[in-house]
């Protein structure tokens, strides 16, 4: 008998020791922290930037979608901050935009994602004479969609059962990754499911040969390969928490309802040659300040590196790969562009 007991213990911590237990708050998993505060903070509402929701770098410019002005919708503004143009107007034109949801740097174009109109805007600007030129192609695309070059992207589904698909300018479906495993959810149909990886925020390396997401409402982050840009895979995945649900309504479809104490994960993702950046807010869905608290740095293999944490009340970070900087959208409350140096951080 003793003999079974001895036996059964030591089955039972070996058990244990292959079993990677993640904690529930994804900041808990970084050893390496570090407080930041920005180099440069600079007020918007000067340039009558009011209500911006995204900033990207491209050229000599900061490119800001803006929602506090329907007229002037895209605006450029200089990095040296001495000057501000008018790009793309809101509209229903075949040059305009309803929402410019996301803002990606594309074959040195900007992309402009309208998932109202299903379409994407490309901007070009000329720096010496201050012409934007601007062309349209259709894509039927989510919020979550990543161009990765102008003929592939990766994009969330809601047709069947898969989380994410990689596909072409034509939006012709390459392939499709499934969704990971969630006990919490395994009950709920491919519908619903879609609802909790609604918003998933994606970034793709430099040399776009990796990808990683973060979801908006579970703790979990994904990390990839694109293979050839005709194929990816789904390398690991880091399930933090799952998601709390208070109701499911139908909105067209199921819709599921967090539960007020359920915790928001990621609010945006940017990316380096060696990390994937995530902007991490922690807060309650109740309370749905969609400030971050933290940027948290993984590398492509998915091992967490740095947690950086801020008090800037930050809803966007965009990595300026030239500069090694992290502009950051701040609302404290009026709305700023915020700058924090990497150097030391990110090599």
């Amino acid at each position: 008998m003793k003999t079974i007991v001895i036996l059964f213990c030591i089955l039972f911590i070996f058990s244990c020791s292959n079993k990677k237990i993640l904690p529930s708050n994804p900041i808990e998993h970084f050893t390496i922290t570090k407080k930041i505060k920005p180099q440069k903070v600079v007020n918007l509402e000067r340039y009558n930037i009011l209500r911006p929701n995204n900033c990207i770098r491209f050229k000599n410019w900061y490119v800001l979608s803006d929602y506090g002005d329907k007229d002037n919708h895209i605006k450029f503004l200089s990095l040296d901050f001495s000057e501000v143009i008018s790009g793309v107007r809101e509209g229903n034109g075949p040059f305009d935009v309803v929402g410019a949801f996301e803002l990606h740097l594309v074959d040195d174009s900007v992309f402009i994602m309208d998932i109202n109109h299903k379409k994407i805007l490309t901007v070009d600007v000329n720096a010496n004479q201050l012409i934007t030129k601007v062309s349209s192609y259709g894509n039927n695309m989510w919020v979550g969609c990543l161009p990765i070059t102008r003929d592939r992207f990766i994009d969330e589904n809601y047709s069947d059962s898969s989380m994410y698909q990689l596909k072409d300018r034509n939006n012709k479906t390459i392939m499709s990754i499934d969704y990971p495993a969630d006990e919490n959810l395994k009950e709920l149909s491919y519908i619903a499911q879609n609802s909790v990886y609604f918003n998933t925020k994606f970034c793709v390396s430099p040399d776009k040969t990796k990808y990683a997401f973060g979801v908006s409402f579970t703790g979990m982050y994904g990390f990839g390969t694109i293979v050839n840009l005709d194929s990816i895979t789904l390398d690991r995945i880091l399930p933090y928490y799952s998601i709390t649900i208070q109701n499911i309504i139908d909105f067209g479809g199921e819709k599921v309802v967090p539960a007020n104490t359920s915790m928001l994960n990621v609010c945006s993702c940017t990316s380096s040659k060696d990390y994937a950046i995530f902007l991490f807010e922690g807060n309650k869905y109740g309370e749905m300040n969609k400030y971050g608290t933290s940027i948290l740095l993984y590398t492509w293999n998915g091992e967490p590196y740095m947690r950086l944490d801020i008090d800037d009340n930050v809803s966007y970070v965009y990595y300026d790969i030239e500069r090694n900087i992290i502009v950051g959208i701040a609302h404290n409350p009026e709305a700023q562009l915020v700058e924090y140096d990497m150097g030391g951080i990110i090599k």
